[in-house]
């Protein structure tokens, strides 16, 4: 989604806000995980311009790329909590022999 005017735009929240910041313009594209939204990804810029078709591509794939370091990051720790339970319970059998 591209904002071309942050201060006129309906749909944005926050406006004074973004004036004093100086953000005109601004471009967002979901973080996806699989196929659920976890986040956003928004580049602003100081003057009001266009984005390519290019760049949005671009933005696309980094926003894509940033879901799946999020996803493979949520993974590995789920399996090194899996990893460290299934170590005590191996520890606690041990007394057995």
């Amino acid at each position: 989604m591209v904002v071309k005017n942050a201060s006129t735009d309906k749909g944005v929240q926050y406006k004074d806000e973004k004036k004093e910041e100086g953000i005109v313009t601004i471009l967002s594209v979901p973080i996806k995980s699989k196929e659920n939204v976890i986040g956003v990804l928004r580049l602003y810029s100081a003057v009001p311009r266009e984005f390519t078709e290019d760049e949005i591509m671009l933005v696309t794939a980094l926003a894509y790329q940033g879901g799946l370091a999020i996803q493979n990051a949520s993974l590995y720790l789920m399996l090194k909590s899996d990893m460290k339970e299934l170590k005590d319970e191996i520890w606690s059998h041990r007394c057995w022999f």
